[in-house]
């Protein structure tokens, strides 16, 4: 039996999120049907790495605590063990060469979306 680590589950966070993006950019809805809804972190993490002051390094962890904070809670997101649970899964993901450039690539689409 195979065991599925936090970075293993991060890392398919992050090709679920790459997958709906590209879905998403296919069929932009009409500013008029967008929800008023309270953003998602990950939404919150696009706009923060948009805003471009964030170097390449914060925007990554940005982009791991927000999909962490969407799948454990919002509520979690203030705690220093979750602050050092995101540090432990992004350097995890800088280890691994493939789970390094699917964290680049996630960020380069999320600087690209919110900007």
């Amino acid at each position: 039996m195979t065991r599925i680590t936090n970075a293993d589950h991060v890392l398919l966070l992050l090709r679920d999120h790459l997958e709906r993006t590209q879905k998403t950019r296919r069929k932009r809805p009409s500013a008029t049907t967008e929800s008023k809804a309270r953003p998602t972190a990950l939404e919150r993490a696009s706009q923060l790495a948009a805003s471009g002051a964030l170097s390449d390094e914060d925007v990554e962890r940005t982009i791991v605590a927000g999909l962490l904070a969407e799948a454990l809670g919002d509520g979690v997101a203030n705690d220093a063990k979750f602050q050092q649970l995101v540090a432990d899964v992004v350097g995890v993901l800088n280890r691994d060469e493939q789970a390094k450039q699917l964290l680049k690539q996630a960020a380069q689409q999320i600087v690209g979306n919110g900007a």
